[in-house]
């Protein structure tokens, strides 16, 4: 278990796990959930860093950018529970490590601005 959703606490997920399979007749298993488990964080929707992102890619693309949760191990992990630092993720992709990953020339450019518009902000 490397992921939990943000206001879950993944050790309490853990031993739910457990305890159920403690209770299989005739089955042994022995789960492995490694000591690197990542802790959920969510940055509220009307946040500075949000509100930051989210003008600043509608000031180059003319639309709001879609929020979401997603899973997945970041630095912004780090950042957020190591160093209180708020963080946005976000791109000029739409689907990143998958087999003939690519990114567009045109919207690299396009993120460059948004960029450039967040740190002139």
């Amino acid at each position: 278990m490397k992921d939990a959703f943000p206001n879950e606490d993944p050790q309490k997920i853990i031993e739910t796990i457990h305890s159920r399979l403690e209770k299989l007749e005739d089955i042994k298993a022995l789960p492995d959930f490694g000591i690197d488990i990542q802790p959920p964080y969510l940055v509220d929707k009307n946040h500075e860093v949000v509100s930051l992102a989210v003008d600043s890619a509608f000031r180059k693309l003319g639309y709001k950018p879609r929020l979401r949760m997603s899973l997945g191990r970041t630095d912004s992990m780090y950042l957020y529970h190591m160093a209180g630092i708020k963080t946005v993720i976000m791109g000029p992709g739409n689907k990143g490590h998958v087999t003939n990953e690519y990114i567009n020339v045109d919207r690299l450019g396009e993120f460059t601005e948004i960029l450039e518009n967040m740190l002139r902000k």
